[in-house]
């Protein structure tokens, strides 16, 4: 109805509207206020995204559902409140508005916050209500947000969740947690801590991704799977042990500041998980493992010794390449070094061979010197 009318400032609505359609204000510019009648019962989505002037917005008493997009964009606007009894926020809702700090969505009857419907907000710290379940992105690159909860209806930390929150300091979980999903805490450079529960089964991929100052000693008991990066750029991170069964997928602690790890009783590993971990000194193998995966070890500086064994059948591509051992000795079983798997190693002064051994790949050793 007036999508796109730039110069429209303020506008009266009658009190027998019922219904604001789908962009029906879509990029008024310059509209600063509006007044909502009490007869509205829908405002459709984007109704009044990209009012760039808007400041405040109220929703009427018969508006229980929010729409998606219906705010989103709105660079001015710094406060919201909704309906007593809303139910529900759809996706986007008030996506990048990066002034809005206010607004009452601590509501019981606040059952659903869709993906992204905070996302680029201004909100400083968030107490949502217990009876909400969250979705992705749901306060993703929000600036200034210092605290938030994770509500206990919602039984996972959404994917993206508060991704590059870069002033979050405290997250408080809960005991039903059960997942970690995939770049939920990535980007929040400031974040010391988060309480993980004994029964939380899996952390996706580049969980705390870049979380540099994340202090993390053990990691739950019932946890099945770690995703790939999901500790990557992870400075403060210095002893784990892996807990039983795990599998630790591509890349997990790479350019971590890990000085210590056990895997004896993980269940597999994947390729670069180690990768350039320049403080790793203290490897605790699985020797039920024939094979090292390409670039487990690649750039660890400070790794001067590893444990081989026997049933080591396979030492993969790039495995030990730019690492700091200083020997190696290589057990019985042992028939496959692959290519450049201890290259430029600088300080390897001494290898025994096993007679087992039947193929040495390109550049294996070359420049350890």
């Amino acid at each position: 109805a007036f999508r796109n009318c730039d110069r429209l400032q303020d506008i009266s609505l009658p009190n027998t509207l019922k219904n604001i359609n789908q962009s029906a204000f879509y990029s008024c510019d310059s509209l600063k206020q509006i007044t909502i009648p009490e007869s509205v019962e829908t405002i459709g989505s984007d109704a009044f995204s990209y009012c760039k002037s808007l400041r405040s917005f109220s929703f009427p008493d018969n508006v229980k559902e929010i729409s998606a997009d219906v705010l989103s964009y709105c660079d001015s606007l710094r406060s919201v409140t909704l309906a007593e009894g809303t139910a529900k926020i759809n996706s986007n809702a008030f996506r990048n508005c990066p002034k809005l700090t206010e607004c009452n969505f601590n509501q019981r009857t606040l059952t659903y916050i869709g993906s992204g419907a905070f996302a680029s907000t201004g909100f400083v710290n968030v107490t949502l209500p217990d009876e909400a379940v969250v979705y992705s992105s749901c306060f993703q690159s929000c600036e200034n947000l210092e605290s938030i909860n994770i509500p206990t209806a919602t039984t996972y930390v959404p994917s993206n969740f508060v991704q590059n929150c870069k002033k979050l300091t405290s997250v408080q979980m809960h005991d039903g947690i059960r997942m970690l999903n995939d770049y939920c805490f990535s980007g929040c450079s400031a974040l010391p801590s988060v309480e993980l529960n004994d029964d939380i089964t899996g952390i996706g991929q580049r969980a705390f991704y870049q979380c540099s100052v994340l202090e993390l000693d053990a990691l739950p008991s019932a946890l099945t799977s770690i995703g790939a990066y999901a500790f990557g750029y992870c400075s403060a991170i210095k002893s784990l042990t892996i807990p039983q069964d795990v599998t630790v997928y591509d890349d997990v602690f790479s350019y971590s500041g890990l000085e210590e790890i056990d895997l004896s009783a993980a269940k597999s590993i994947g390729t670069g998980v180690f990768e350039y971990c320049t403080a790793l000194r203290t490897v605790v193998w699985n020797n039920s493992w024939t094979t090292i995966p390409n670039y487990t070890f690649y750039g660890c500086t400070s790794l001067e010794s590893f444990p081989f064994y026997d049933g080591l059948e396979t030492v993969k591509n790039s495995a030990f390449r730019y690492s700091g051992l200083k020997s190696a000795s290589l057990h019985t079983g042992l028939n496959t070094i692959e290519n450049y798997a201890f290259n430029q190693c600088g300080s390897l002064a001494s290898v025994d061979f096993p007679e087992t051994l039947t193929s040495i790949g390109h550049s294996a050793f070359e420049k350890c010197y």
